[in-house]
């Protein structure tokens, strides 16, 4: 049939129980009905595509511009290489021992850096697992606060025991009173004072963290100047060897250049082809196509439906814009809503929508179906009036369609229709009659 359950229901079906009006569903699912009823869903297919093939190419060109920048750098790192081999080997090599020395001296410092910032963090212990339990105590204290205190309003309200029904004595209660006061001022007295170290401890807990936050700082600069001072130490040991072959390296380095510019030009080649894309999503967007389809079908729409109400008499102007909301005009031209008329007058609206749905969907051979089930839509809202527009409407629908009317008034529809089905439940089964 070329539908899916959401045109399904709106074109072929319509019922109390699966059937949501078109009206009463979200802006998005409306589009999502036209949009299959009009058969251009294929464009949001398309758009899907499109993104993951957008998506794929930005990776592909984060994945060049890194390689260029990768081919720069050591491009960049031969010549410099180059340069020192041409250099006076002793000037350089003293040059590069000097930086060893500064990078060690560095080194050595932040180490000791990090071991004084350890101690500090160590010698506050652990400040959170104390607030977690700083915690765990006041929620205890405040439990124990509102048990005492619904002790307290027992006494103070009841003069009689509800168990053994006896008066509780006046000085009983008076005694019990004093105490759950104390108590409750005892438990509040602990609970001020667990409030006071909690304070104090998440300034702690602030010191823990800068401190945790600055060892990893001064670790993540260790690790830098370390690998600094391994590359540091490969130059000096290549600079003491002298056994390069500038040639050689000169070779390399022009091949490292072509490198650079063929990945430059695969990266110009996919920027356009990104920009090509990116102007078909443009075209795929809700926005673009499917909605310059929409807005030529738009007029049509409108004037069907207010063809089907009119049948039906009821002279409203309804109007559908292209985000599909809706604009009803009645009486002396006020706008409506749809929640404003009558269910009656709604379940007209509805059959206009489903009338027009069909039609447009023939007009665009997006469905293929002669089938149309009406479940109880006799039986609701409309009036005798309403039943016979409806009856003079199904009429009009061809003779190639099949129409079935689900109905508790049998008898009065009965001479409507060629044929009649009843059913009869037995032994809690619908059995045909």
């Amino acid at each position: 049939m070329k539908l899916n359950y959401k045109s399904f229901t709106q074109i072929v079906i319509l019922g109390s129980a699966s059937f949501t009006p078109f009206m009463q569903l979200p802006i998005g699912q409306r589009r999502e009905i036209i949009e299959d009823i009009l058969d251009i869903q294929i464009f949001t297919v398309m758009n899907t595509v499109l993104k993951e093939k957008i998506s794929q190419s930005k990776e592909t060109i984060r994945d060049i511009e890194s390689q260029v920048e990768v081919s720069k750098q050591k491009a960049i790192l031969q010549k410099q290489y180059i340069d020192t081999l041409e250099s006076d080997k002793k000037t350089k090599i003293e040059d590069i021992q000097t930086q060893i020395n500064e990078i060690e001296v560095l080194i050595a410092t932040l180490n000791n850096s990090a071991d004084e910032t350890s101690k500090k963090k160590d010698a506050l212990g652990n400040p959170e697992s104390k607030k977690a339990q700083l915690e765990k105590y006041k929620e205890k204290f405040e439990a124990q606060i509102k048990k005492v205190q619904g002790e307290l309003d027992f006494y103070e309200n009841h003069d009689d025991c509800p168990t053994c029904k006896q008066g509780i004595p006046h000085d009983f209660k008076s005694q019990i009173k004093t105490e759950r006061e104390r108590k409750i001022d005892e438990l509040q007295e602990a609970t001020g004072e667990v409030e006071k170290q909690y304070t104090e401890l998440s300034s702690v807990v602030e010191e823990f963290i800068s401190l945790s936050n600055k060892i990893i700082e001064i670790n993540n600069e260790i690790i830098t100047n370390q690998k600094y001072l391994t590359r540091l130490t490969a130059e000096i040991t290549h600079a003491k060897a002298n056994v390069a072959d500038i040639q050689t390296e000169r070779k390399k380095l022009k091949e490292l250049a072509k490198l650079v510019v063929s990945n430059e030009k695969l990266k110009s080649e996919k920027n356009e082809e990104q920009h090509y894309l990116n102007m078909a999503a443009s075209l795929l967007k809700d926005t673009g196509i499917k909605t310059r389809i929409i807005r030529q079908y738009l007029p049509v729409i409108n004037k069907l439906v207010n063809k089907y109400l009119q049948a039906m008499d009821f002279f409203v102007q309804f109007d559908l814009d292209e985000k599909f909301n809706e604009t009803i005009k009645s009486r002396h031209r006020d706008n409506l809503s749809y929640a404003s008329f009558s269910e009656g007058e709604k379940q007209r609206i509805d059959l206009a929508l489903l009338f027009t749905w069909r039609t447009i969907a023939k007009m665009k051979n997006s469905a293929a179906t002669n089938l149309l089930i009406l479940d109880e839509v006799f039986d609701s809202s409309l009036d005798n009036t309403g039943t016979d527009y409806v009856m003079s409407l199904l009429s009009t629908i061809g003779v190639d369609t099949n129409v079935f009317v689900i109905s508790h008034k049998g008898d009065q529809l009965f001479d409507k229709f060629r044929g009649v089905i009843r059913f009869e439940k037995k032994q809690n089964y619908s059995v045909m009659v």
